[in-house]
């Protein structure tokens, strides 16, 4: 199986956001400030949004340009606000610190399954 690239991973998040939010192109494109061609171009996979253009893409969903790069992006992804704040804390946090919150992360994330 082909590994998913960061180029699939945005596309995938793109096409879930207007989904989700019920935008068409010509509504992305609006709010964007970008051509209705380009947000075309970047539904389809033509082509890869670079980085100023992630920026205003993912403001019109509320969220910043990095969030459209990850993998089983959530649904509630814009209610949570916390997002940047926890990775700012563990990017400033030891490395006794990032274990535990690795730990703590894990654990979560397997009882929520049960």
């Amino acid at each position: 199986m082909k590994k998913q690239t960061t180029a699939d991973t945005l596309l995938i998040n793109l096409n879930h956001l207007m989904d989700l939010y019920g935008f068409d192109i010509d509504q992305v494109s609006k709010k964007s400030g970008l051509s209705r061609r380009v947000v075309a171009y970047y539904v389809k996979g033509e082509r890869v949004p670079n980085i100023e253009r992630a920026e205003q893409l993912a403001e019109v969903f509320g969220l910043e340009g990095w969030h459209l790069i990850l993998p089983n992006l959530p649904s509630d992804i814009n209610q949570t606000k916390h997002l940047n704040d926890l990775v700012n804390n563990y990017i400033a946090s030891s490395r006794d610190g990032r274990e535990l919150i690795d730990k703590m992360a894990e654990r979560e994330a397997k009882y929520a399954h049960e």
